[in-house]
């Protein structure tokens, strides 16, 4: 009991891709807590979340507080992983058609500021943005345009903040096996594993700077 009370806590938050990675572990599909000890990792994934506001060039993260606030006063982690802003650059309907990369950059990195200052996490790790074989609202190429401009904008803003790490899921998008399922945004069975992996490896690396 001693030793787990010690063990570090990590919470992975994020859209429905951490809801979905979080019933693979309910199921028994993924092995438990990311077959780590060193860590305790618990997850909240909200279908269709957006985190920028209505206006295309306002950074806010009021958004973010509202949605997560509670469940980080209660678990209280130490280490936070992020995976989040796809939904916002793939809005072309609506009152957030046309958030900029540069909104959904700025408004990652301001959460990882929130959460060092706000919540006393030790290390927060922003995961890069996800390709979509289909996006919903927007042409691919405009998807990819905007996901590539905002990735790249996004890793220099974090190389100045020493507690906050941009994480690259490049192993899961070299996969030569269809990752995507038919809608085009969300992951087959091989493409949730590879997505575990990628989180697994980002989590180590987390609790290890952590230490």
């Amino acid at each position: 009991m001693e030793g787990k009370q010690q063990r570090m806590s990590v919470a992975i938050l994020g859209h429905s891709f951490i809801r979905r990675i979080h019933e693979s572990f309910r199921h028994h599909s993924l092995p438990a807590n990311y077959d780590l000890t060193e860590c305790e990792v618990i997850h909240m994934g909200l279908g269709g979340l957006c985190v920028c506001g209505n206006n295309q060039r306002h950074v806010s993260t009021d958004k973010f507080k509202r949605r997560f606030d509670n469940f980080l006063t209660i678990h209280k982690p130490q280490v936070v992983v992020i995976q989040l802003g796809e939904n916002d650059i793939d809005c072309g309907i609506g009152t957030n058609s046309g958030i900029l990369p540069l909104t959904v950059a700025s408004t990652l990195e301001e959460i990882g500021i929130l959460l060092l200052k706000d919540y006393s996490v030790k290390k927060v790790v922003i995961c890069e943005l996800f390709t979509r074989l289909r996006p919903r609202n927007v042409s691919v190429e405009e998807y990819e345009a905007k996901r590539r401009h905002a990735n790249s904008i996004l890793k220099t803003l974090l190389e100045s903040h020493p507690s906050i790490t941009f994480w690259s899921h490049r192993r899961l998008f070299g996969a030569q096996t269809q990752i995507f399922a038919a809608d085009g945004v969300h992951l087959t069975q091989f493409g949730q594993y590879r997505f575990y992996r990628s989180l697994r490896h980002a989590v180590m690396r987390a609790v290890k700077n952590s230490t």
